[in-house]
């Protein structure tokens, strides 16, 4: 008799169900392998250093190889096994408050994922300096408060320092992420810092300021900005006057006001405020002339930021 050669195969299906770092998904049964989050690297500052400011604020890179989201606990003291200082928190840098001269601190970040996955940091360390480094000044900037989707925004920022140390900027863009220190800059002098938004909605930015040795600045330049596509709220006006921070924003102009008037059909007549925020498509009849202050006239298809907010 001819002998027959049977395959058997036993496939278990537990939906929804996790396997050590595996995944098994409900639609397909297919066992989805997880990695652990990225080690964290990059420390600020870096490992070991020394004559670190006693006004610092720690940072490191992370993420996930998956693009899960990350949480991180932090480990901060002045024992070579530094203990828990804050747990689950999901930006990358801690301010560890005011601390003392000429000691040496050490931390460590243990990154987790949303499946229970971590991955543990190495410890680093640095030390304070001995002597006195004054803070530099809270950054300023003058912005504007709303932009379009995708579009580059050019953030413009400047702080001074006492010292004429040189400056860095952080900065926290509101959507999760952050430029991480940019710089060395000359003091009171602007950067440009550029980001974009995907997706419309409020976001607050916030800048803190640091100088060469590491010290923070004692407070913070912070604003919301609003992304947003103008969807039929253009209308047709004749606007006349002086106008200033003139930017292309896609296919729009933006500019504030210096002193205009702004003629809206049909025929009302009004003087925005100083500062008013407007955005004229590039589909016009008009002219700027550059100044400064730069000139606008002409009959334009134009809107008025302030009468479309709130969304």
């Amino acid at each position: 008799m001819e002998k027959k050669s049977v395959t058997i195969c036993l496939i278990v299906i537990l939906l929804g169900t996790t396997i050590g770092s595996s995944q098994i998904t409900e639609e397909t049964g297919i066992i989805m392998e997880n990695n652990p989050p990225n080690p964290p690297s990059d420390p600020y500052p870096e490992n070991e250093s020394t004559n670190v400011s006693i006004n610092i604020l720690l940072s490191w890179t992370g993420g996930d190889p998956d693009g899960d989201p990350v949480t991180y606990d932090v480990f901060f003291g002045i024992i070579s096994a530094p203990p828990k200082v804050t747990t689950n928190q999901s930006t990358t840098f801690y301010d560890p408050g005011a601390l003392n001269y000429s000691v040496t601190y050490y931390w460590q970040i243990v990154a987790w994922d949303n499946q229970s996955a971590s991955t543990t940091g190495p410890i680093w360390s640095f030390t304070t300096g001995y002597t006195q480094n004054n803070p530099p000044s809270n950054p300023i900037g003058l912005n504007p408060s709303w932009w379009l989707p995708a579009e580059d925004y050019h953030l413009i920022v400047s702080a001074s320092d006492p010292d004429d140390d040189d400056v860095y900027f952080f900065v926290d863009w509101g959507d999760g992420n952050t430029s991480g220190w940019s710089g060395p800059y000359e003091p009171d002098l602007e950067a440009t810092l550029i980001h974009n938004w995907s997706n419309e909605g409020n976001y607050t930015i916030t800048v803190k300021t640091r100088d060469a040795a590491g010290m923070l600045s004692m407070g913070n330049y912070s604003f919301v900005i609003q992304i947003f596509e103008i969807r039929g709220n253009l209308e047709k006006a004749i606007i006349i006057g002086n106008i200033h921070n003139r930017k292309p924003i896609g296919d729009y102009i933006y500019f504030t006001v210096e002193t205009i008037a702004y003629i809206r059909f049909p025929g009302r007549l009004i003087f925005p405020n100083v500062e008013t925020e407007i955005a004229v498509i590039y589909k016009y009849i008009g002219m700027i002339i550059e100044g400064p202050p730069d000139f606008i006239i002409g009959f334009f298809n134009a809107v008025i930021i302030s009468d479309i907010w709130p969304r």
